[in-house]
């Protein structure tokens, strides 16, 4: 009988060379971006990386520039993103750059990396310790049996730091906490060199174990073979305002930044995670087209990192459940009630994507705001505004517009569910519901912003048309000048028209104030078209929907909202 060792791969790397690119990333590179994955059969790789799993010192450390320097961690060529500068463990450099690996030796970053003493081989049928196989089972082995499942995943969890500040990752054993998951604990610091690049933890999909007393060998998960779109990931606690990067490594022992997925740190609701989703940001020119996409055919390990560099934190969170998103299961987020999403967000152009849209802070023109993001796990999203100032005079741009973004934004990207625009004319329906909650003083309206162009992508707003429709507004005015009233889903709307900075707006005021609406979006871009003031052949690039703000000191909330493009 063929007998696995559970315990087979190796729960920790703390001070294994590991950085961020650009605001972060998820994967080693030689000189740049780097953090631990996990290699089973224990090699050294360049740049003295110590993977888990492995029980061999790795080879020379590098760090960004141009080695000049003979002897251990000497330095490496300049790297695509800052890299990290911690020598990489043991080994002697056999030519100039550093490139070359050493023998081995004594690893000289903080922290060692150990194989566990393994646990006697099992006997019988593999125990596990969850009875609904269509969840990944987390429990104080921190292994999951292929047995466990329904996906077919067999590998070990790990947990993995910087090496510069604490994590709460111990050696020898998983991060489990008995009632929350797999726990981390520990802080972030800025730092513009990514040294200080966070903590995570990383699972792999695809290792045979320990197999009659062969070192287990990390292969290749398939997800296209079991019907694998993604995982719906419950991470608690809190993070302290940073974000999470749910990566999949695409090669074993990647050596440029792995796709991944930004969601904004601890929340009640599920994230739903799906492998087509990941990328890496291709402003970070580290790879062109599909190589910047997660390989559904070719998964090694998934990664979930708490991103360090960018600013000083405290976090503590815990991966509390991860179930397999499959394309014959039953959606875990079913929908219904709007709870908070993230963390509140308080830059200036910051946002976060959820389900299928994108909230946005969008405070571009003097105003002070934070927002706080709801979900209802399915379709319906919206958000709270905090800490609201805003004054500007009216007849100009506004202050700010926090909202929801359904496709196309001024950016020139496409965000959430819409990603191809549509002409008017092939669209059946633009069905779309929307509650909202506005104080009783201030400058502002509440309103849709669409946005149509004659081709299907714009890089800018300049040359298109915006369609605004004003559900609630008090002491404002539209753009241009009232030219006709229409009645549109059974209300009667003021019509306004004129240019504005390089494009042409038409609005729809409605002629009474409302704090819900129940609309088809398409009965505006029909009467839209009537007018002449768009083509049938033109293309709905995106619909937004929030608050133009001119004067507040007061909270704002959209409470519900839902879109879609029939």
């Amino acid at each position: 009988m063929t007998m696995i060792n559970a315990k087979s791969a190796v729960w920790m790397v703390v001070g294994a060379v590991a950085c961020l690119g650009p605001c972060g990333c998820l994967s080693p590179s030689n000189g740049s971006n780097a953090s631990p994955v996990g290699v089973a059969d224990g090699q050294p790789q360049p740049g003295g990386i110590v993977q888990p799993g492995s029980t061999v010192p790795g080879a020379v450390g590098t760090t960004p520039g141009v080695g000049t320097t003979p002897g251990v961690g000497t330095a490496g060529p300049e790297g695509v993103v800052p890299g990290a500068v911690v020598p990489g463990p043991g080994g002697v450099a056999t030519t100039p750059d550093g490139m070359v690996p050493g023998p081995g030796g004594v690893p000289t970053t903080p922290g060692v990396a150990t194989t566990p003493t393994p646990e006697p081989t099992p006997s019988g049928p593999v125990s596990c310790s969850n009875a609904d196989k269509s969840i990944i089972p987390i429990d104080e082995t921190g292994w999951v049996a292929r047995d466990c499942n329904n996906v077919g995943i067999q590998g070990a969890f790990y947990c993995y730091d910087d090496g510069v500040n604490p994590s709460g990752c111990t050696a020898d054993s998983p991060p489990f906490v008995a009632g929350k998951g797999l726990c981390l604990k520990g802080n972030t610091t800025e730092d513009d060199t990514y040294a200080a690049w966070g903590a995570g933890i990383g699972f792999s999909m695809n290792e045979t174990g320990e197999v009659d007393g062969a070192a287990s060998v990390k292969m290749a998960y398939d997800a296209t073979t079991t019907g694998l779109l993604g995982f719906n990931v419950q991470i608690t606690g809190d993070t302290g305002g940073l974000p999470i990067r749910v990566a999949f490594t695409k090669v074993e022992a990647p050596d440029t930044p792995s796709p991944f997925v930004e969601v904004p740190g601890a929340s009640p609701t599920p994230y739903e995670i799906l492998i087509a989703d990941a990328t890496v940001p291709p402003d970070w020119e580290v790879c062109e087209g599909a190589e910047c996409e997660a390989d559904a055919s070719s998964i090694f390990d998934l990664q979930i990192q708490v991103v360090g560099g960018n600013e000083a934190a405290d976090y503590d969170f815990c991966v509390e459940s991860i179930v397999p998103i499959t394309d014959g299961s039953a959606p875990v987020n079913q929908g219904g009630t709007l709870s908070d999403y993230g963390s509140p967000q308080c830059d200036q152009y910051q946002g976060i994507d959820i389900g299928p849209y994108r909230v946005q802070n969008n405070r571009y023109n003097g105003a002070n705001h934070c927002i706080q993001a709801k979900f209802d796990g399915a379709r319906k999203g919206g958000f709270s505004l905090s800490d609201v100032s805003a004054n500007v005079p009216t007849g100009g741009a506004p202050a700010s517009y926090p909202s929801l973004v359904y496709g196309w934004h001024v950016d020139g990207r496409f965000y959430g569910e819409y990603q191809s625009a549509k002409t008017l004319s092939s669209i059946g329906s633009i069905p779309s519901d929307v509650s909202f909650t506005v104080p009783g003083s201030g400058r502002y309206n509440m309103s849709y912003d669409n946005w149509i162009n004659s081709g299907a992508s714009a890089a800018s707003d300049q040359g298109t048309l915006e369609q605004m429709i004003w559900l609630n507004f008090r002491d404002t005015t539209p753009i241009g000048t009232r030219v006709d009233t229409a009645t549109i889903a059974g209300q009667q709307w003021d019509v306004w028209y004129g240019p504005n900075n390089g494009f042409n707006t038409v609005s729809y005021i409605r002629a009474t104030n409302t704090t819900a609406a129940t609309l088809d979006l398409k009965e505006f871009m029909d009467d839209t078209v009537a007018r002449g003031y768009a083509q049938g052949s033109d293309y709905l690039l995106g619909i937004q929907a929030g608050f133009e703000l001119w004067e507040a000191n007061q909270n704002f909330s959209v409470d519900s909202f839902s879109v879609s493009v029939n």
